[in-house]
């Protein structure tokens, strides 16, 4: 899964339902601290984590939290991931500050942004991602980034969820005519009429084995043909018809929102608007789409 992949969604906080977590954290003991606010939870968690050795994860409600609560009391090396919008150098820029958040607003990738605003890629929200890669590192995030990191390549010693740090609603939507649409783009780019026809049944049967099958050519062709787009643009400024030609598939919101109205179908207990919900997402990311990053 590209970084650039992620989307943005919300879960809603019951903390009863987070023991769905136990066949996603299979690797862990489990131990909840119900003491109130100002107890002091968040400091026995840094007491231990700063005795302990290894890679943590630290889950929490706000990036604010885990900067001035967290990172700045570390004595270890600890990554707080964050969005393009709180990373980017430009977004606030006079003369680029307006275009990038017009791209934003229109869900364009933070990588065709950078391409466009010719970014060396060398800033903070990149080299956050090869940093977390290193040996030992902790992280923070919030629940919004949790699908894209690797469980497995990861290998956490220990993973924290703050209280309320799955706080909102979780949301995926289905529109059959946009995703037709968006599909039709990459005709003679990479899709051939035949493709194109077994993709379209595929959205109006809702089908998660056509879409798997096809899902690494998708991402494929998709980042191939905005790239050529981008570069179309280079020494143009951005119109009308940038946002119009460019490609909004993202691959793996597609396979997730299949993947879970599936299962709502024939289960009875519908946990839709449920933390539980967050869990059952990175168990999908883990057991469906092994390589996250």
């Amino acid at each position: 899964m590209s970084i650039d992949d992620y989307f943005e969604s919300e879960i809603n906080d019951d903390i009863e339902k987070i023991h769905k977590a136990g066949s996603l954290l299979f690797k862990f003991n489990h131990y909840v601290d119900a003491r109130q606010p100002g107890s002091g939870k968040t400091t026995r968690m840094l007491e231990v984590l700063n005795l302990t050795e290894g890679s943590h994860l630290v889950i929490a409600a706000s990036h604010e939290f885990l900067e001035n609560e967290v990172k700045n009391k570390f004595n270890k090396p600890f990554v707080v991931l964050k969005g393009f919008e709180k990373c980017c150098h430009k977004i606030d820029d006079p003369d680029y500050g307006s275009t990038i958040k017009q791209m934003r607003a229109k869900k364009i990738f933070p990588k065709y942004i950078c391409t466009i605003m010719n970014c060396p890629g060398r800033c903070y929200y990149r080299e956050q991602f090869d940093k977390i890669k290193e040996e030992n590192i902790s992280i923070g995030a919030v629940q919004q980034f949790l699908h894209i990191l690797d469980f497995y390549e990861h290998g956490f010693n220990s993973i924290w969820v703050e209280e309320n740090a799955l706080s909102g609603n979780f949301s995926v939507t289905w529109i059959p005519k946009k995703l037709k649409t968006e599909l039709r783009k990459l005709v003679n780019n990479g899709i051939e009429q035949k493709k194109l026809k077994i993709l379209i049944k595929a959205v109006d049967e809702r089908d998660f084995n056509t879409f798997m099958k096809y899902s690494d050519l998708l991402k494929e062709v998709v980042d191939k043909y905005n790239s050529k787009i981008v570069k179309s643009y280079e020494n143009k400024k951005i119109d009308k018809h940038f946002f119009s030609d460019f490609c909004y598939l993202r691959v793996d919101e597609l396979l997730m929102y299949i993947y879970f109205e599936k299962r709502y179908e024939t289960d009875y207990i519908n946990y839709r608007n449920y933390s539980g919900r967050a869990f059952e997402r990175l168990q999908f990311f883990l057991f469906s789409r092994k390589n996250c990053i």
